[in-house]
């Protein structure tokens, strides 16, 4: 009140501009007259009692402002029958004055003041600070229900509301707890500078991801380590013998063979081994007329049976040749199925 109201009409040495009856603006001085303690503006001192009389002795352009008016207007009911004072509160602007009424609940005074009252201001403190926030309504709220106030606006107590005003006697400094609010507010800070490095990273990891041709890279070294893994374990599986070949014993003989003039032996599995020529000779030697020299079959002017012996010996080498291989291909089946 003292800063907002009586403050700005001191600096103006209480002169504002008003209007009379014939609509004309004209300068008016105004007088304050006021119940509060302590006071050093200029003013004039009133009580209760001059409150309760207050339409008998005002003249246009006063102010009154009257702190605790609970005190000489106490709560009562709207119907009951109210004294002078408060039923000319109804034409008050006629008397070309205003009034500031203060309390500390709108529920502490008179009704039939809460239904007449213009304007309600409710001042909420911010802990045991010089900060708080105004609330207003264009009537009194009597439950003071702060989401319906027309107006909120943060204010700070200045210095030179206290240099005008003392509030007691005896000035005690109270001890100031810093609000829950406010250890709210520092711990957030705390937080976004511990934790606001991880969450930037994560989010430029998100909406900027990595180039496609580093992923390419790191796959084709993923690959690469896959296809030498598998041939590291390719490599560690044991070999399978040929077949014919148990384990790890070589194949055993199987036998040799002999066309015209060249003469080979193999063993079970059809893999040809290295033998002396005599030897091969010695396992390929048979009786005379399967297989044997022309010279034992020639028969002087028999020309015919010269032929049939060349052909036979050519189909006796073919039928060795296939004995053979029939005999490796036996052997090679029962090594199998020994296994």
């Amino acid at each position: 009140m003292i800063e907002k109201v009586l403050l700005p009409l001191a600096a103006k040495d209480w002169m504002e501009e008003a209007i009379d009856a014939d609509g004309n603006k004209v300068p008016v001085k105004r007088k304050l007259f006021t119940n509060i303690n302590g006071l050093l503006l200029e003013h004039e001192k009133i009580d209760a009692d001059d409150l309760m009389r207050w339409h008998e002795w005002v003249k246009p352009g006063d102010l009154i402002v009257f702190d605790e008016v609970q005190k000489p207007w106490p709560l009562t009911g709207a119907n009951k029958e109210q004294p002078k004072c408060i039923t000319e509160l109804e034409t008050h602007r006629h008397y070309g004055i205003d009034m500031h009424l203060l309390t500390q609940h709108p529920m502490l005074i008179n009704a039939a003041i809460v239904r007449l009252a213009g304007q309600h201001f409710h001042v909420r403190k911010l802990g045991n600070s010089r900060f708080a926030t105004i609330y207003e309504w264009d009537g009194v709220s009597r439950t003071l229900l702060y989401k319906n106030s027309f107006s909120k606006k943060p204010w700070r107590r200045s210095k030179k509301a206290e240099e005008v005003y003392r509030s007691s006697s005896l000035h005690t400094k109270q001890k100031r707890s810093v609000p829950t609010v406010i250890f709210g507010i520092l711990f957030a800070l705390v937080m976004l500078g511990v934790l606001g490095p991880t969450v930037y990273g994560r989010m430029q990891e998100r909406f900027h991801p990595k180039p496609v041709e580093a992923a390419k890279v790191e796959t084709k070294g993923v690959g690469a380590e896959k296809v030498e893994t598998a041939a590291v374990a390719l490599a560690s599986i044991p070999a399978v013998p040929p077949v014919g070949q148990v384990g790890d014993k070589p194949a055993a003989f199987g036998g040799c063979a002999r066309i015209r003039d060249r003469c080979q032996c193999f063993d079970t599995a059809g893999t040809p081994t290295a033998r002396e020529a005599l030897f091969c000779e010695d396992m390929t030697r048979v009786a005379v007329g399967i297989g044997a020299p022309l010279e034992h079959l020639r028969d002087d002017g028999e020309l015919h049976r010269e032929r049939l012996a060349r052909l036979a010996w050519a189909d006796n080498d073919r039928e060795v040749l296939t004995y053979m291989q029939k005999r490796a291909e036996l052997a090679a089946v029962a090594s199998v199925a020994k296994k």
